[in-house]
């Protein structure tokens, strides 16, 4: 987990620390001067480590060229939406 102190200053530390940590220790890593000046809104970001997935187009069906019969008859189909 990222936390940033009253400083502007980031540290890394676990959930579990996090929730033990009193408001003395805060104080005592800003004292301190502990943590590091991040210039990067995205640092540590899940959008960092971008995973791409190929996709067949063999595989998947084209919806213009499906008929509606075939369509409404879809497992997939949210049958919620049809009930209003």
């Amino acid at each position: 987990m990222i936390y940033q102190l009253s400083t502007g200053k980031v540290i890394e530390i676990s959930l579990e620390q996090f929730l033990e940590m009193t408001d003395d220790d805060i104080e005592y890593l800003v004292a301190y001067n502990v943590g590091e000046n991040i210039n990067n809104p995205f640092f540590k970001s899940s959008f960092q480590n971008k995973v791409t997935i190929e996709v067949d187009d063999d595989i998947t069906p084209d919806l213009l060229e499906t008929d509606s019969v075939q369509k409404l008859s879809d497992l997939d189909l949210d049958r919620s939406m049809l009930d209003d």
